[in-house]
């Protein structure tokens, strides 16, 4: 026996129905409907007891449909008369929030820029040996110093930087360049 089942049997053993072994092995195990069954016991002593000290007079029949009239019908209940008026408020707020939300000017993303590099140029006439240890070193250069190569630059921006990675050998001396230019 469960819960629920012992639940909708409590007032009619209270009632002095006898208890079924599974409902009295349920009560043993689960002490929340042990405890019901002991307060519906309680409660129907009580009701014996006023019954007894009453005798056997009943209500008045205006008594008993009050009581009656009280548990079937529901009060009603008033709502203030600025409840409608709060809930359009709401949905206002809500329409132009997501009105704002849906057209508000939204920020550009940008990729990442990548670099854009040119051919090593050499600049001595030393070549680096394959094995030779190197370092690269990154400088500005003026836009105007990719002419001495053969690169095109307008005279617009012939007196911008621009990046350069310059390659140095083991002894000291550059030997080559290359142009790093900033995708957009």
């Amino acid at each position: 026996m469960e819960c629920i089942e012992t639940s909708e049997r409590l007032r009619e053993w209270a009632g002095g129905a006898a208890l079924p072994e599974s409902a009295r092995l349920h009560m043993l195990s689960c002490e929340n409907c042990s405890t019901l069954l002991r307060q519906e016991r309680e409660l129907t002593a009580a009701f014996a007891r006023l019954r007894a000290q009453t005798g056997e007079s009943s209500a008045s029949l205006a008594v008993r449909a009050a009581v009656l009239d009280a548990f079937v019908s529901k009060p009603r209940v008033e709502r203030p008369a600025w409840q409608p008026l709060l809930a359009l408020a709401a949905v206002l707020v809500m329409a132009i929030a997501s009105g704002w939300y849906f057209t508000r000017p939204r920020p550009v993303v940008r990729q990442a820029s990548r670099p854009v590099y040119t051919d090593f140029f050499p600049l001595s006439t030393v070549a680096l040996d394959r094995h030779e240890p190197a370092q690269l070193v990154r400088i500005r250069l003026p836009r105007r110093e990719m002419r001495k190569f053969g690169l095109p630059v307008s005279e617009e921006f012939e007196r911008t930087s621009i990046e350069a990675d310059v390659l140095i050998g083991q002894d000291g001396i550059a030997r080559a360049v290359r142009f790093v230019s900033q995708s957009q």
